[in-house]
């Protein structure tokens, strides 16, 4: 379980970092993303499902708070039975949609101008924000459904949504598959994982990696 928390919390710190390495970068990222991986564990421990469901609303108003972490490791806990698979899936998908719907009203409200220049102040670089709005002008409203499938930008469309006016039954419909379908992966990921640790822990951390890391790969294709 440790190991697999390791190798979530580097997946974030790549993308953090946008895949440069610098020491001073690496060791912030490393310390910080430990520190976090290890709050969520703990809370998800401690609290089980009104853990993963507050976690999984504050991720979803855009706070930092890495769902890659979060879901699997609600994952191992349904596989050792302290939860129910569909249970956790489904609190996990309506906390993603209420916090997107807090980002669609503050990008209605506010619109893109005020997100784009107070983003950073709330962990959202302009850089994010000017690749979802590019991705929304290209897309449409089916990159609500889109972004929600890959990490990084899952739940910024909701800004540019919200600015554009997109028909609200359409909006959560669209971000409830999103997010049921990104949920239900990655808990199941850690479900399957927990189930057969001992036969993973044959195969080695890489091969492990490396196996997540094409799923995750594919599914940002889709």
């Amino acid at each position: 379980l440790i190991s697999l928390s390791i190798f979530f919390s580097d997946s974030i710190e790549d993308m953090m970092t946008g895949g440069v390495s610098t020491i001073t970068a690496t060791g912030i990222v490393q310390t910080v993303t430990g520190a976090v991986t290890n709050l969520i564990i703990n809370a998800i421990n401690s609290t089980g499902y009104l853990g993963i469901f507050g976690l999984m609303l504050l991720e979803g108003t855009s706070l930092p708070i890495p769902s890659e972490v979060v879901l699997p490791f609600a994952g191992y806990l349904v596989s050792i039975g302290r939860l129910d698979f569909w249970v956790t899936v489904g609190l996990a998908t309506l906390a993603g949609v209420i916090g997107a719907l807090i980002d669609y009203y503050i990008g209605l409200f506010l619109g893109m101008k005020v997100i784009s220049n107070y983003g950073s102040r709330f962990f959202i670089s302009n850089e994010q924000m000017q690749k979802i709005q590019s991705l929304f002008q290209k897309h449409g409203s089916p990159i609500v459904f889109i972004s929600r499938l890959i990490p990084g930008v899952r739940t910024l469309a909701s800004f540019p949504a919200g600015s554009a006016r997109m028909s609200v039954p359409k909006f959560a419909l669209y971000t409830t598959l999103g997010c049921f379908f990104f949920d239900t992966l990655f808990v199941y990921i850690g479900d399957y994982l927990g189930l057969h640790w001992s036969d993973i822990r044959s195969i080695g951390l890489l091969e492990i990696g490396l196996t997540i890391a094409v799923i995750i790969i594919i599914v940002a294709a889709l």
